[in-house]
């Protein structure tokens, strides 16, 4: 009796052969689609981490521009003011979400922190005179600082 001429061995074959073959493509599938959805939540993951930390960023700026109106309006002095306002509050808490701002927010900061910076150190000069800054600028950073945070915080979910 030759069992290769039998047809119930080759149906038999087939058959086994038609599991395994649809059990490992199937295993394979099953891979392929998790590890795409382990990347995907990754991703979401990342994104939702760093939308929070970009609104706590907006938040601080926020507070800090609340803060500097106030040290321009009650102050005598408004030297020390601006250095005070930029050594307690800016530097503690603007200056490490740099990374989170749009570049005309950073660049608007870079001016005020320039100007910072050459107030501290007599061999810097500054871009401009403190008090042609204080009297021309300052209030007109401020103000362009806070209309580009509040459209960011109207179109924020669109974003």
């Amino acid at each position: 009796m030759d069992v290769f001429k039998q047809q119930w061995f080759w149906i038999g074959i087939f058959s086994i052969g038609s599991a395994i073959v649809g059990s490992f493509s199937a295993i394979i599938s099953n891979y392929i689609l998790e590890s795409s959805k382990r990347k995907t939540q990754l991703k979401l993951e990342k994104i939702k981490i760093y939308d929070k930390k970009k609104f706590q960023a907006y938040i601080k700026l926020y507070d800090f521009i609340s803060l500097a109106y106030s040290y321009y309006w009650h102050s005598d002095n408004q030297r020390q003011s601006f250095v005070s306002l930029m050594k307690t509050h800016f530097f503690v808490s603007v200056k490490k979400y740099y990374p989170y701002f749009k570049p005309d927010i950073r660049d608007k900061l870079k001016i005020l922190e320039n100007q910072y910076i050459c107030l501290g150190d007599m061999d810097l000069s500054p871009p401009k005179n403190f008090d042609k800054f204080i009297r021309n600028d300052y209030i007109k950073i401020l103000n362009e600082l806070n209309i580009i945070i509040e459209k960011s915080f109207d179109n924020w979910e669109s974003n």
